[in-house]
């Protein structure tokens, strides 16, 4: 009577096992055919890595010339700025004493030719 449910329980188990079997085996045929199209796609990004890793090497010399230059820079643009605050009001006394002198030419020009 042991072995007759012993016999039951493996033959229980082993069914299990099949149902599993079957749900694994499309679960490992798309695992094989993203495998698939992974491979070649893995064999195009190591070039262009290498190729980033060059373009990073020639990059990051250049950054640091560029970050003493940008510390010089700096203060210039503040001096700039502030030489732009000063000439924009000249311009408007320019232009305001450019239509005085314009007006007055046309009055000197009335007299004239009177």
């Amino acid at each position: 009577m042991q072995i007759q449910l012993l016999t039951a329980e493996v033959e229980l188990l082993t069914a299990g096992v099949r149902l599993l079997t079957a749900e694994v085996e499309p679960l490992t045929a798309g695992v094989r055919l993203l495998t698939a199209e992974v491979v070649p796609l893995t064999a195009e990004v190591e070039p262009l890595t290498a190729e980033v890793r060059l373009l990073t090497a020639e990059v990051e010399p250049l950054t640091a010339e560029v970050v003493p230059l940008t510390a010089e820079v700096e203060p210039l643009t503040a001096e700039v700025r502030l030489l732009t605050d000063e000439v924009v009001p000249l311009t408007v006394g320019v232009r305001l004493l450019t239509a005085k002198v314009k007006s007055q030419a046309g009055v000197c020009l009335l007299i004239v030719g009177l």
